[in-house]
């Protein structure tokens, strides 16, 4: 019988190697993502995750043998208002993602219920995560996804901030985050996510990183009941071996339903989280 500690990690690190930190050239991207296929590790989706403004670079560099899955970024103009033309028999998209504010998300909303059950709906379409501004009223926000499949939220918790973007959010403001997505069932994606299984802070710039273990134990608690506060207090533990343990005494069923909501995150080194988990004895129970 398949373990809660399978269900969780299966399938959830995308390759994020084209997005910052990484920011890697599309040769070495696409090297380092073709050995990530042929490998065929269980816990990588084998997902390449590209801003729109590369995809003709992502098309000059595939080979005609290439087949990759790609979510699509949409850092434009033109894709962020929905003009979006990249069809290419080598490439299966599995989602857009793309910053929206409050008013977006509740017109995106509107026009999907609009537009249900009429021939070719976005009812159909492919999932579409809106990164949220977190200094609004992320819950609130939140609310208004319910029920609006297919849209979700993504999560930007950590990583350097660029000028034009606004400060990180706090481990409350993540916990508020998560909670929400719980309580009105929206699935959620997480950007800028640390490689490593457990929080961290970089002793050199001072910033925090949650790893992938405290969002899905943060996932968890409140898929249990638990408050905002104990959904902080597992953000902020950063003791690997301990997160480890806990993930391991969930219930299965609490498992499916952490991976129902936290659909997974971006990971800029597609090594890292694999080699964790072994550390950790949590890779061998994924088959």
């Amino acid at each position: 019988m398949e373990s809660a500690t399978a269900v969780l990690l299966r399938g959830l690190a995308d390759d994020a190697g084209l997005l910052p930190p990484a920011q890697l050239t599309m040769p070495a991207a696409l090297d380092r993502h073709r050995s990530d296929q042929a490998r065929g590790h269980p816990m990588l989706t084998n997902r390449l995750l590209c801003p729109l403004s590369r995809w003709r670079e992502l098309q000059s560099c595939l080979l005609e043998i290439d087949r990759i899955d790609v979510g699509v970024i949409l850092d434009t103009d033109d894709g962020r208002a929905g003009m979006v033309d990249i069809a290419d028999a080598r490439v299966r998209l599995t989602h857009y993602e793309a910053r929206a504010s409050a008013v977006d998300a509740g017109q995106a909303v509107r026009f999907l219920r609009k537009t249900r059950g009429q021939p070719h709906s976005a009812q159909s379409a492919l999932p579409v995560y809106l990164e949220l501004d977190h200094t609004g009223d992320w819950p609130a926000t939140v609310a208004q996804l319910s029920g609006a499949s297919p849209l979700g939220v993504t999560l930007r918790c950590d990583g350097p901030p660029t000028a034009s973007e606004s400060p990180l959010p706090s481990d409350r403001d993540v916990a508020d985050f998560v909670a929400a997505c719980v309580a009105h069932s929206v699935p959620f994606r997480a950007v800028a996510a640390s490689r490593c299984a457990a929080r961290y802070t970089d002793p050199a710039t001072r910033e925090v990183w949650h790893g992938y273990l405290n969002l899905l134990l943060a996932t968890a608690v409140a898929v249990a009941g638990g408050d905002t506060a104990e959904v902080a207090h597992a953000l902020a533990i950063d003791d690997a071996a301990q997160l480890a343990l806990r993930l391991r005494k969930l219930d299965k069923s609490v498992a499916v339903r952490v991976r129902q909501l936290f659909a997974g995150y971006g990971a800029c080194d597609t090594h890292q989280p694999v080699y964790e988990a072994q550390r950790l004895g949590m890779a061998e129970t994924i088959t």
